[in-house]
Formats: structure tokens, C-alpha cells, sequence
């Protein structure tokens, strides 16, 4: 079995929880619009300006084909993404945890794209949670872009 996985924040993008390792998340930030990007694939929102640098805004629900939400993002999730800083719209953003796996077969069948970035699955406030592994996410994007 996995181990235990040590310090993960845990924020809301669509309708998924994702956990993302807290040693990697650079800042939380008010969610303000990007500035859209002509003929961008569909995952990368644009490019906010923070702190004088550009960022791009990577949205996972159509990177990762989550269900969407209609509650607009309230946070940009600042995160080093293959030694890059990278911004994440979120929903919610519940804090940082460990979190115990579990068998999470189940709550992955039917999510390809999901499943194959995704380190440990674990059941937190009676949610699933999907701890993702940010090099096998950082190559699915630049794949994808």
C-alpha cells in the first residue's frame, strides 16, 4: 500500500478535489481574469501578471476532463510546475493535510486522463481526493499544448 502522503493542499477545481504537494505551492491568491491567449489550447487560460512576472493559468478542468462547475474560480493556486510558477483557478481551497491512501479504483474508473497523473487517491470529509503527481501532470500539459 502507498504511504502516507505528507502535507498536501487540498483545493477544488470543477467538481474534483485535488491535492497538490504543499512544498510546491508558491502562494494563494485572490482569483482575478487572465488575459486570454489567442488560439490557446483549451487548458491554458491565459497569463495573469504577478509580482511584475508572467504566469501562465493552466485550468485543469479541461487539461484533466473534470466535471465542471458553474461557481466561477475565488483563487489562483500559485504552484512550481516543472520549475516553472504556474497558476491554477480554483473553486475552494480547504487547507493543507496529510492524507491516508485508499483502494481509489472506483472513484478513478472513468477518467483516463485523471487516473494517469494521479500519485494516490485518498477519502477526506467524504470526498475522494486525487493527489497529483506533478511530473506526470507537467508532461500531460506540455503534451497537450
Amino acid at each position: 500500500m502507498p504511504s502516507l502522503a505528507r502535507g498536501m493542499l487540498r483545493f477544488r477545481c470543477g467538481r474534483a478535489w485535488l491535492g497538490w504537494p504543499a512544498a510546491e505551492v508558491r502562494e494563494i491568491l485572490s482569483y482575478h481574469p487572465p488575459t486570454p491567449l489567442p488560439r490557446a489550447p483549451s487548458h491554458i487560460a491565459g497569463l495573469v501578471a504577478l509580482d511584475g512576472r508572467v504566469v501562465t493559468v493552466l485550468d485543469l478542468v479541461p487539461l484533466l476532463e473534470l466535471d465542471s462547475d458553474p461557481a466561477a474560480p475565488v483563487r489562483l493556486v500559485v504552484v512550481d510546475l516543472g520549475g516553472e510558477a504556474v497558476a491554477v483557478p480554483a473553486q475552494e481551497v480547504s487547507g493543507v493535510q496529510d492524507v491516508t491512501p485508499t483502494d481509489g479504483a472506483d472513484a478513478l474508473h472513468g477518467n483516463p486522463v485523471l487516473s494517469s497523473v494521479t500519485a494516490q487517491v485518498g477519502f477526506v470529509h467524504d470526498t475522494w481526493l486525487w493527489c497529483i503527481d506533478t511530473s506526470r501532470l507537467n508532461r500531460l500539459a506540455r503534451e497537450r499544448t
